[in-house]
């Protein structure tokens, strides 16, 4: 028997959020002024040292009876009168006879596949049930609580527990976003768990936030994942270990590098006199660019003669020696840590970069000299 079965989240921690804001902050300054290859590691071990002595601080088994705000309001959207649920349908399989909580929750599940919005949608009809015992409108009066409460139990305790723990620590900010961001909660969940799985690189999940916002809300994209992060960790009931989280934690970070290296490519290139690209282009085709080599930097040489060859191709070799030179000025101001999460993988990485740009400058300068075309 379930007894008194809540999700709960913890209320923000502001002075917690505010400080690993500050040193993301603090590091998207450095990435431009700073060419120094401990910046992205001291960050990270900041970062990483403080999410410790927070969980270790944390008193176990100390949980708030209370249900979040935020996830309180979700399930009053659930049963409220212009989302309403087929409660009828509901209650009459819930009131078969032998009815157990696996057998309920296989029959919600096919009504409600999104696992979170199941979770909500149990949630609020416990709530709905406590808070009308005695009441004579309990549309759910038949239904046993105990039953609800074991389905409840049964649904964040299985598989896909982690993704749930996740979405209800973070309902509040994916409710926020999805409207600045304009996808479906959903979508922003899914995106959100991918990136708690760690399992791709922080250049791959930048490339999706490119993919699935667009160049202009890249920002709002990474404001979001941060702040679903720290709402994470600062719940009573976190979706990961504290070593999970530490990683992640540094994956969050390497994406505020990545992105800071960006926004200064873009501006740095935008200074460039030699590019004609259509100003209603520009900004893509210059992050596009950027997320080539970056993603792939041991064949910047191809990715820079595809940007040539379709930006410049009417320029003389002179223009794209002088690009290529502003190109290697600007990559030389990012952290090691923009091409690998290991700093010295990183910086060989850059170094051999710059090298595959130098080789093409001189390659250019014999051509020209020999009075032809680069192509």
């Amino acid at each position: 028997m379930a007894g008194n079965m809540t999700i709960n989240q913890a209320p923000v921690n502001n002075d917690l959020i505010e400080s690993l804001q500050a040193m993301q902050d603090k590091a998207e300054v450095k990435v431009t002024y700073s060419t120094a290859s401990s910046v992205a590691m001291t960050m990270a071990d900041d970062m990483a040292a403080l999410l410790s002595t927070f969980l270790q601080n944390r008193m176990p088994g100390k949980k708030n009876n209370e249900v979040a705000t935020s996830v309180e309001r979700a399930c009053d959207a659930i049963l409220a009168p212009e989302r309403p649920a087929p409660i009828s349908k509901i209650r009459e399989f819930a009131c078969s006879t032998g009815m157990n909580s696996k057998t309920f929750l296989a029959f919600m599940k096919q009504m409600y596949p999104d696992p979170m919005q199941l979770a909500l949608l149990l949630q609020a009809m416990i709530r709905q049930k406590k808070h009308n015992r005695a009441a004579d409108d309990d549309e759910l009066a038949d239904v046993p609580l105990e039953l609800l409460e074991d389905t409840l139990n049964l649904l964040i305790n299985g598989p896909g527990k982690k993704g749930i723990r996740a979405g209800l620590n973070t309902e509040s900010q994916t409710r926020q976003y999805s409207s600045l961001l304009q996808r479906d909660e959903k979508t922003l969940r899914n995106m959100y768990y991918e990136f708690i799985s760690l399992k791709q690189e922080p250049v791959v999940t930048y490339q999706e936030m490119y993919a699935n916002f667009g160049a202009d809300r890249i920002k709002t994209g990474l404001d979001y994942f941060t702040l679903a992060l720290h709402s994470d960790i600062n719940s009573h009931d976190p979706s990961c270990s504290k070593d999970e989280f530490g990683l992640l934690l540094e994956a969050n970070y390497r994406l505020c590098l990545i992105k800071s290296a960006s926004e200064n490519f873009i501006s740095s290139m935008l200074e460039c006199e030699y590019l004609n690209i259509p100003a209603s282009k520009i900004k893509n085709i210059l992050i596009e660019f950027f997320i080539n080599f970056v993603t792939d930097p041991e064949k910047v040489a191809n990715h820079v003669q595809t940007f040539i060859k379709d930006n410049m191709a009417f320029n003389v070799n002179a223009d794209k020696i002088a690009v290529i030179q502003h190109l290697r000025t600007v990559i030389s101001h990012f952290p090691s840590q923009v091409f690998a999460n290991e700093l010295l993988e990183g910086a060989r990485l850059k170094n051999d970069l710059d090298r595959n740009l130098l080789d093409m400058m001189d390659r250019l300068i014999r051509i020209s000299e020999g009075g032809k075309r680069y192509e």
